[in-house]
């Protein structure tokens, strides 16, 4: 959309289809989260990924047609996603012990910043090479076949693994954040919604999210046009260039969990402390980085702007090590429904930047994308200062699962035992008979 071709439509139209996806998404985050709390994650997260790749091969059909349609499709989409990915962070609580967390969501959200990096050069070259509508059919297509391999390899508990080895099984049984017994008790689980609502902890991590979602979508969704209207690159070198953040975010991503795993295994501050440590170093990077764009000129300091635009991939270390995983340890429990609200609020920008960056650069000129980095910069040293002042990582009290896990160990041992004791004693069976 950003170069001449089969569409030309305005930076409006361009904002709202660019939006459509995250008007979807919004709907369906607390309801998916709620859907993974109770049920589980494995076949509802294949499906919600089955559909966004179904609906991505209707891309090129759906443009055709008109910008209505593709925003239906679009829109459609980010329904069917905003249902999945509160179901990662609830398989995440199964499978990861507290030592190794930070490490392994690093990974798997890590799958986000991969797609990001292949992203922007593959689809420049599919784009000149084979068309623009391959793109969405190649990656549509690839979306089919991680449905149908994930099916046979994800499982919803550990317990259900055929193929787990009996060490593994044992420390996550040990290390993880929420337990089968305390999820299936025939006790109803009661939402404590006016707590929730009420956390001084989760509504900071919620306005974190926002604040550090907005710098995401800038960069994500506005790397490529600025170059393109800035820089003057053509396609392939803009593809090939606008991948270089996405390969900082990769490496700080994995790097970021390795390191804050390791000084939470030694002890090296309390977990809130630590949490707002990485967050405050990552988002005041992120934020300078910003802020130092608007001081380089953009003639002839193309190199200059990259490595800046790289820079800003520090904010990594306040995603993987800050507040985004604090939800295992607020309340591990609900971790899917808090994933959902989370992201929620963390989708907002995904609306509001296209409107306000189609708004503010009518003419394309560096003034108006400053204004731009300056409103993403402001949003996350705001975000930086309210996690360090309010910030938190300890255990809700109405979140403390603990309990309720031993009541449910007691009665399945005691369910195990009684049968046994019965064989073992003819006359205590031949009483209950008499009875």
């Amino acid at each position: 959309m950003f170069y001449e071709g089969v569409f030309e439509w305005d930076k409006t139209t361009q904002g709202n289809i660019l939006g459509s996806f995250y008007y979807g998404y919004i709907f369906t985050n607390i309801i998916g989260g709620w859907v993974s709390d109770k049920l589980g994650g494995r076949k509802s997260f294949i499906a919600s990924i089955a559909v966004l790749s179904l609906l991505t091969l209707l891309n090129p059909l759906a443009s055709l047609q008109g910008p209505l349609y593709l925003f239906i499709v679009r829109f459609l989409q980010g329904v069917s996603q905003g249902a999945g990915m509160p179901l990662m962070n609830i398989l995440s609580a199964r499978w990861a012990g507290h030592s190794e967390r930070a490490f392994l969501l690093g990974v798997a959200y890590g799958g986000f910043t991969i797609a990001a990096f292949i992203t922007n050069p593959v689809c420049a070259f599919i784009c000149t090479n084979f068309g623009w509508s391959y793109i969405f059919y190649i990656t549509g297509g690839l979306g089919i076949v991680w449905c149908l391999v994930s099916y046979f390899l994800i499982y919803d508990w550990p317990e259900e693994h055929p193929r787990i080895s009996k060490e593994e099984l044992e420390f996550l049984q040990k290390n993880r954040a929420i337990h089968p017994l305390a999820q299936n008790t025939n006790k109803k689980i009661i939402i404590p919604w006016k707590s929730i609502l009420l956390s001084g902890p989760l509504n900071t991590l919620y306005f974190v999210h926002f604040c550090t979602l907005w710098g995401f979508v800038t960069l994500n969704m506005y790397i490529p046009q600025y170059f393109k209207e800035i820089l003057k690159m053509d396609i392939a070198t803009n593809g090939t260039l606008s991948s270089i953040p996405f390969l900082g975010m990769l490496i700080l991503h994995w790097l970021t969990g390795s390191i804050f795993d390791s000084m939470r295994r030694r002890n090296f501050c309390s977990v809130t402390n630590l949490r707002k440590g990485f967050n405050t170093f990552g988002l005041s990077f992120f934020t300078l980085s910003l802020c130092l764009i608007s001081l380089i000129p953009c003639t002839d300091n193309t190199l200059e702007i990259i490595l800046i635009f790289t820079l800003t991939s520090f904010w990594e270390v306040a995603i993987v090590g800050g507040y985004i995983f604090s939800i295992f340890e607020l309340a591990p429990r609900f971790a899917g429904l808090l994933t959902g609200i989370s992201n929620t609020f963390g989708v907002i920008p995904g609306f509001l930047c296209p409107t306000l960056v189609g708004y503010l650069t009518q003419n394309g000129k560096p003034e108006e994308w400053y204004l731009v980095f300056y409103i993403a910069a402001a949003l996350g040293g705001l975000g930086a200062l309210v996690y360090l002042i309010f910030g938190s990582s300890e255990l809700q009290p109405w979140a403390d699962i603990q309990s309720e896990t031993k009541v449910a160990e007691m009665q399945v041992l005691q369910q195990k035992l009684i049968p046994e004791d019965r064989n073992q004693n003819p006359l205590a069976n031949q009483e209950q008979v008499n009875s």
